[in-house]
């Protein structure tokens, strides 16, 4: 099975995990006492923003071994939350043009997975942390992610200004790994949250 079936597998498992969250509680009827079937609710994470999801544009600049631009379309679904904070998964596709003397394919298609903590209540600190997978060097690459997103948890406009890091090895035309570097940049991001 390759990275892509399971990159869908999973997308969709997400999506359907989020829709029977959303049914609304069932009730057993036992002489006029209602009993739920539920579990109790966990006293620290609780699902008050539920439907919030949101598909974003990105774009940045890549500095370090690599210069280039990159941009990437992506999903962030919340996971779960509270009234000042929340966990989102990331996953995206996205196009990088960076480019060095000695790299033969500039261009080239990546996956963005990951996940984001982010703290407030419309304009959030954002913390995120996941890997990219690299389709011409069949790589996986860590990266960590700082910034500042706006989103209401009502839905609407999002917006995010940040940068990241990630980690990446050198590889010489034998496939041979010659170092470990890392490759930063800025990134802004504009979307819509529903």
């Amino acid at each position: 099975m390759s990275f892509k079936h399971i990159y869908i597998i999973f997308f969709f498992l997400l999506i359907i995990d989020d829709v029977f969250a959303s049914f609304p509680p069932l009730f057993y009827s036992n002489n006029d006492n209602s009993v739920s079937i539920y579990a109790p609710k966990r006293s620290k994470f609780v699902r008050k923003r539920l439907g919030s999801q949101t598909f974003f544009g990105e774009a940045g600049m890549t500095y370090g071994y690599y210069t280039g631009l990159r941009y990437s379309i992506n999903y962030d679904g919340i996971l779960q939350s509270d009234d000042k904070n929340a966990l989102s998964i990331r996953l995206g596709i996205g196009y990088s043009k960076a480019t060095n003397d000695s790299t033969v394919k500039g261009q080239e298609i990546f996956f963005p997975l990951g996940i984001n903590v982010f703290f407030g209540i419309k304009n959030h600190f954002d913390l995120g942390g996941g890997m990219y997978y690299y389709e011409n060097r069949k790589t996986f690459t860590p990266y960590f992610y700082i910034g500042f997103r706006h989103q209401n948890p009502k839905g609407g406009f999002m917006y995010r200004l940040g940068a990241d890091i990630h980690l990446e090895r050198v590889y010489d035309l034998k496939g041979r790994n010659l170092q470990k570097t890392a490759v930063f940049g800025p990134l802004v991001g504009l979307g819509w949250s529903f």
